[in-house]
């Protein structure tokens, strides 16, 4: 050895004790007066630098997290930890959850604690951070460990925004904890799909702090649907969906399935009402084509083999939906009355309202709307009541005004939305209602219906919530709103089981 060289200075003794101690971060368990489960021991242990945890409530996932990250600050000297929360008030919880245990474990005197922030002497630092604003966290580099705590409630933007101060340090740990939120988000991909990721389930049933008892009082409070996501990890969100995506199914098929149990007398009598039937949409309506020669004078007209009408809905466009056009044709199928929507148009956006009358006025001007009976009905709540007297003014076109509320009201042309949904519900369950795929445009419909959630007030009432568009939603409503009328279904339900709604269970309505 150099003479040069300097001998270290030994530790006194309660500091190689404080350190043995601070190496197993299940000693701040111990000392907090709490048993580790094995899951929470494999956490701590932190032996991979990439971990999921998909957790039920009170499963102990942010003790965990923040044992972990203090752990990690006293054992490595100059670490930068961040703690990340959906919101600011959970981040500002954590920080004081960590110096809690590090208080309780005795090593309260290591800690500098601010609102957001502890500081130790071995000069590292955990900070808490709100996810809710992913832009104003850029700027930390070379952390040495970042924690997720309910990561399927933030941002999808905060992961994109996080993975690069992890890049300069091989020995950085990713860890994401959560209750699942559903099959969406950068939460739920990761889990189902990316396997550089320790994934570890930890459902209601492990845990030995929850009684049985209380599980099942909670499963009969809170619904299965929420008992499965909040206790259970489930990302399955069937249970929740205002309409089952069987019903769905079901509802949208191709028009060849329809037409084929008439297909003979259909595509034998069709020229007699001069009109080519065929499902090559274009921007004039095309399906039916202008091809066959002039009809034959009105008194020379035999009767059609089916009789065909109309009902166009519109819903005109608030501050970020679009207008859309809606169609439904209703013809005889043996001896049965079939409504199926064959067209879905959607305006150009920012038309003013001159322009989206003259829109309305040309997409009407069909000869098949002028021979067979057709009822025109338009979304005249907010900007609908001047493109509505335009219509009626300018191009003299007779149809109804249809007043959408946030009440309880079911008077014609006056009625809530609530009630147009749930309409549309029961029309989904009958057996002579369709949406063709023929169409274009009926993928952004499925999905806005498949999109309907079912929410619930403080008073117990229930309302019907779309996270998305719901334009086609409520352009179809308001042509079943009339079918409503014409057919005198009844209306007024209320307590459905949404999730059993399929056809051959419901029956008729």
């Amino acid at each position: 050895m150099s003479s040069n060289s300097v001998k270290s200075k030994p530790l006194p003794p309660e500091n190689i004790e404080r350190l043995k101690r601070a190496l197993n971060a299940s000693d701040i368990f111990e000392r907090n007066n709490l048993v580790p489960d094995g899951w929470q021991t494999q956490l701590l242990n932190l032996t991979e630098n990439q971990y999921l945890i998909c957790c039920s409530r009170q499963s102990g996932k942010t003790l965990t997290a923040c044992a972990a990250a203090a752990q990690r600050a006293s054992t490595r000297p100059g670490s930068l930890i961040l703690v990340v929360a959906p919101s600011e008030r959970l981040a500002k919880e954590n920080i004081k959850r960590i110096a809690e245990l590090m208080i309780q474990a005795g090593y309260g005197s290591e800690l500098r604690i601010q609102v957001s922030e502890l500081k130790f002497k071995n000069k590292s630092r955990i900070i808490g951070l709100s996810g809710a604003r992913p832009d104003l966290l850029r700027g930390y580099s070379a952390i040495d460990m970042a924690i997720l705590d309910e990561a399927a409630f933030c941002n999808d933007d905060l992961f994109s925004t996080l993975s690069p101060m992890l890049a300069t340090n091989p020995n950085s740990k990713l860890v994401c904890l959560s209750t699942p939120s559903g099959p969406r988000g950068w939460f739920y991909r990761q889990w189902i799909a990316n396997d550089n990721f320790v994934k570890i389930k930890v459902p209601a049933s492990q845990i030995s702090r929850i009684p049985d008892n209380f599980l099942e009082q909670e499963r009969r409070t809170i619904g299965e649907a929420a008992y499965q996501r909040e206790y259970c990890c489930s990302f399955d969100e069937n249970n929740d969906l205002l309409i089952h995506p069987d019903v769905l199914d079901d509802t949208f098929i191709p028009m060849g399935t329809l037409y084929d149990q008439e297909s003979s007398v259909f595509h034998s009598e069709h020229n007699i009402i001069g009109m080519d039937v065929s499902f090559d949409l274009g921007d004039e309506f095309s399906f039916f084509r202008r091809e066959n020669p002039p009809l034959p004078k009105r008194a020379e007209i035999p009767k059609p083999p089916f009789s065909y009408s109309y009902i166009v809905g519109i819903d005109l466009a608030k501050s970020q939906d679009r207008s859309v056009i809606c169609t439904i044709m209703t013809k005889e199928m043996n001896g049965k009355k079939t409504h199926i929507v064959c067209d879905l148009v959607i305006l150009p956006k920012n038309q003013n309202y001159n322009k989206q009358a003259q829109a309305i006025a040309d997409y009407m001007d069909k000869r098949h709307f002028k021979t067979w009976k057709t009822k025109l009905v338009i979304d005249a709540s907010g900007v609908g009541a001047p493109v509505c007297d335009n219509v009626e003014e300018n191009h003299s076109l007779k149809f109804d005004r249809a007043i959408i509320t946030s009440g309880a009201s079911k008077r014609w042309n006056k009625f809530s939305r609530n009630w147009l949904i749930q309409n549309l519900i029961k029309w989904l369950a009958k057996g002579n209602f369709y949406i063709s795929t023929d169409v274009a445009g009926t993928e952004n419909l499925k999905q806005e219906i498949g999109a309907l959630r079912p929410d619930y007030r403080s008073d117990g009432t229930v309302i019907f919530v779309s996270p998305e568009h719901d334009d086609m939603v409520m352009a179809l409503a308001l042509g079943l709103a009339v079918l409503h009328k014409q057919n005198a279904i009844r209306s007024g339900v209320t307590d459905l089981l949404f999730s059993t709604f399929h056809r051959s269970k419901c029956g008729p309505l």
